[in-house]
């Protein structure tokens, strides 16, 4: 159950005297005419008692028990975490190692992803017109008027 939201605030700064229903005040005469802001209430009264049991279990110290200790230590400023002043990395070579493996992946990626070489321009050579006939290691070239015949050995 919720109680009512205008009576919240109350809630939070009543005296256990007013939330158990007992008094004059508004809240208490509030508590017990709705059931919904006394079961609330009840539920208040309750965790208070075991909390303020709880505090009395922690309160209980073995002689010779120093507390001025305690209360020095928390009252010192807080160091802070040994990973937050350490400046500089035990291990630089991870770095640079790092970044050599970065740039070698992007080399690569590059080259792989380069566009293929243009092909080369055709070229016409302009027909001689000679004749040519291949056979094994010699070719023989004749020009159409056949006043010289070249033979070539390879």
């Amino acid at each position: 159950m919720t109680p009512c939201p205008d009576r919240l605030d109350a809630f939070l700064t009543a005296e256990p005297e007013e939330l158990a229903g007992r008094g004059g005040g508004p809240l208490a005469d509030h508590v017990r005419e709705c059931p919904a802001c006394a079961t609330v209430a009840r539920a208040l009264l309750d965790e208070t008692r075991r909390l303020g049991r709880a505090l009395d279990r922690l309160s209980a110290l073995p002689p010779g028990f120093d507390a001025s200790r305690l209360v020095a230590r928390a009252r010192a400023p807080e160091a802070p975490p040994a990973a937050a002043t350490r400046t500089g990395s035990r291990r630089p070579w991870r770095a640079v190692a790092g970044a050599g493996v970065a740039a070698a992946a992007a080399v690569v990626l590059m080259w792989i992803s380069r566009p293929p070489p243009p092909a080369p321009p055709e070229r016409s050579l302009p027909d001689p017109g000679l004749n040519l006939e291949s056979d094994g290691n010699v070719a023989v070239l004749s020009p159409p008027d056949a006043s010289v015949t070249v033979l070539w050995y390879f």
